[in-house]
């Protein structure tokens, strides 16, 4: 998935689904541009945890950019608020 945070999400929910189905056992939730504000991040993880089928099988990662300065901020509200691991890429 090239950006999660443009993404619609139904679209993402059934992309991730079918993953998971297909036997992933990692999946990344990216924010490729960088843009995505802590809240709006955390709250999209939330959500795919809530919608998302099979999604308690899995370990969801993260992969923040920093273009605008908020790669650290998005990538600690993650495990802060929602209890995931963290794989963050800063560019």
């Amino acid at each position: 998935m090239h950006c999660g945070t443009r993404s619609e999400k139904e679209f993402l929910y059934q992309v991730l689904g079918e993953v998971i189905k297909a036997g992933a056992t990692t999946v990344v939730i990216p924010d490729t541009v960088g843009i995505s504000m802590p809240f709006e991040y955390g709250n999209l993880i939330a959500d795919i945890k809530m919608n998302t089928p099979g999604i308690e099988n899995v370990i969801i990662a993260t992969h923040c950019h920093n273009d605008l300065g908020l790669a650290t901020a998005n990538t600690i509200e993650v495990p802060f608020n929602h209890h995931f691991t963290i794989y963050n890429f800063f560019e």
